[in-house]
Parts: C-alpha cells; structure tokens; sequence
C-alpha cells in the first residue's frame, strides 16, 4: 500500500507546489515570526508548524485519522527537495499564494 506522503509527492506536488512549499519554509529561515503556514491543494492540505517543527499532511478526501500523516519539518522538506530534483528543477520557489 502506498503511504500517504507518497501519494502527495505523485499526485500532488509538481513543481508548482514543490515551489510554494519550499519557499515557504526558506521565507520562515528568514524570518522566524510566522508559527505556522497552511496550504490548501486539490486534495491534500499541508500545515507548516515551524514552531512544532512538524509538518502535516492531510488527505481531505479521508477525513479519518488515516487521511492524516505528521513527519519532522526537515525530513518532509528533504523529500521534496529529492523528489524535485529528479524530476524537474523547482523554479521561483518563492512565488505563489499560500492560505
């Protein structure tokens, strides 16, 4: 079966959405007053717990606990990271708008 997080990164995050998350987290490395930063998608939402140092993936399809999966912030943005550069370049990631 295929775990939640893998599902996001296929279906999900292209590059666009890499680029909005990963921006994100480089926008809070400068600037440490922002708790937290949500992003609504498709069918997954990602919550950015900087304070926590989580990060939170929710299928919103699957209101269950099972459409939910918690990991540690730099191992979700070290997936992210992988997974766009074997694919393509993520470009501008500070661009876009986030909830």
């Amino acid at each position: 079966m295929v775990s939640l997080l893998e599902q996001f990164l296929k279906e999900e995050a292209d590059p666009h959405v890499r680029g909005l998350i990963l921006g994100a987290v480089h926008e809070h490395e400068n600037r440490s007053d922002e708790a937290q930063r949500k992003f609504e998608f498709n069918r997954f939402e990602v919550t950015l717990d900087f304070i926590g140092g989580i990060a939170v993936i929710e299928d919103v399809l699957d209101p269950a606990f099972s459409g939910e999966v918690r990991l540690q912030l730099g191992e979700f943005v070290r997936r992210l990271s992988q997974e766009s550069s074997e694919g393509t370049r993520v470009k501008n990631p500070g661009s876009g708008l986030a909830k």
